[in-house]
């Protein structure tokens, strides 16, 4: 667990954390009672799951309308916040989504990658390696130290370089860096790998430890930022 975590933050956090909604959350999104807005806010009930990583902090919502796929990013900082999909066929291994808020303007920046080898880094952006940037709708804000980046995506976009949100579990690494407005730097101890049903909303622990935040030493701020 992180050490020296930042109370303001982990209350603002559980502000915009809703808890789970139980068994009837994909019956209610197929009668659009979950309405997502891509706003740059979380409220109460906006989207029908969501995951609260106890060992970074940071919080994942989530929710399939249709054939577009609503994920709202919550991060306990003001740098990057990110997430890269890992489909357990190894078809694609670094498929990206990485973004960022200017607190001074409160301008969004997210960006979708790729990584075409076999890892999830380095990654680049998918217009170099044949994809496109995917999103249909992207907000944010940046907050008393909070990170909140939302966006939209069609379930399947046909592209080689996007996973499929599928009803299947989807493995997914979740990162931010408490400080760094960019794509590059490095996220530390601020990561972790989970295994996700985007459409029935099934969450598990990743079988493979060595790619999550499960370090001996995981004090933030050291030398590998």
């Amino acid at each position: 667990m992180l050490k020296h975590a930042i109370p303001l933050a982990l209350m603002l956090l559980s502000l915009v954390a809703i808890s789970a909604l139980g068994e009837n959350a994909a019956g209610d999104a197929a009668l659009g009672l979950f309405n997502p807005q891509v706003d740059g806010v979380i409220s109460d009930g906006e989207y029908g799951h969501m995951y609260h990583d106890e060992l970074i902090g940071m919080v994942l919502h989530w929710q399939a309308v249709g054939d577009v796929m609503y994920i709202g990013m919550v991060a306990p900082g003001t740098g990057w916040v990110g997430l890269n999909f890992m489909p357990n066929n190894g078809t694609i291994h670094g498929d990206t989504v990485i973004g960022y808020v200017d607190g001074e303007i409160q301008e969004t920046f997210l960006s979708d990658q790729v990584a075409p080898g076999d890892a999830h880094f380095p990654h680049y952006d998918d217009r170099q390696h044949g994809g496109e940037r995917s999103f249909i709708e992207v907000a944010g804000s940046e907050i008393n130290g909070v990170t909140i980046i939302e966006f939209s995506r069609a379930l399947n976009t046909g592209e080689p370089t996007d996973a499929p949100f599928m009803n299947m579990g989807l493995m997914t690494m979740i990162s931010f860096h408490p400080t760094a407005d960019d794509y590059i730097s490095y996220h530390s101890k601020w990561y972790n790998v989970i295994t996700i049903n985007y459409i029935s909303g099934g969450v598990m622990e990743a079988m493979d430890a060595s790619h999550t935040g499960h370090d001996e030493d995981d004090t933030p701020g050291g030398s590998d930022d």
